[in-house]
């Protein structure tokens, strides 16, 4: 039994396909208020089709249309994060200031960081040089 599976791409498509044959179908045997979805159907089919054959996001070839949902949450993390999860430091095995530069370096992007400190100085164990006004002799 040698059975071929459908990927993840191949079956997206293949549902915004049959999405589009229906409301064809439906708009050409019954009501005429059907062609009003056509336009944004099918219009996510061409992005579907165009997300499969582009090759510089592997997410978007190989999760078309839902594939933006990752960036989108990503986009939306700090505001999401700021109010209910972790900090940048606190992730395990890698934080996420580490695999943020691992992605740009991977994607040979800018990769250094904005002015100020990230880490905070005040947390119990953090070890820092400070200069003094008036030095003392130890």
């Amino acid at each position: 039994m040698n059975r071929k599976s459908i990927s993840v791409s191949g079956s997206i498509l293949l549902f915004i396909v049959l999405i589009n044959v229906i409301l064809i179908r439906e708009a050409y045997t019954g009501s005429q208020i059907v062609y009003w979805f056509l336009p944004f159907t099918l219009g996510l089919l061409f992005l579907a089709i165009s997300n499969v054959r582009q090759k510089g996001h592997a997410i978007l070839r190989n999760f078309p249309i839902i594939g933006y949902l990752r960036y989108f949450f990503e986009w939306m993390r700090p505001e999401i994060r700021q109010y209910f999860f972790e900090s940048d430091l606190d992730g395990k095995p890698f934080n996420r200031r580490q695999r943020s530069l691992v992605y740009q370096r991977a994607k040979n992007v800018k990769q250094t960081v904005a002015f100020g400190m990230q880490a905070n100085p005040n947390a119990p164990g953090f070890e820092w040089a400070a200069h003094s006004v008036y030095p003392s002799t130890l």
